[in-house]
């Protein structure tokens, strides 16, 4: 089975999409990240460098 590392141009498109969406307003993101099984909090201002790793992570 034939792996690929995310290119860096991946990474970009798909951070760029995240700034535009709608839950990222005043230069700031919205995330509703899991605590526990079945339950979630939101969080604002998830720091940038944190959502950088994790887009490089779950890229195929």
């Amino acid at each position: 089975m034939t792996t690929s590392v995310p290119t860096p141009r991946l990474c970009e498109r798909v951070l760029r999409a995240l700034q535009l969406d709608k839950e990222f307003r005043d230069g700031k993101n919205l995330f509703v990240l899991p605590t526990d099984i079945g339950s979630w909090a939101p969080r604002e201002n998830v720091d940038w460098t944190l959502v950088h790793e994790c887009v490089r992570a779950v890229l195929p």
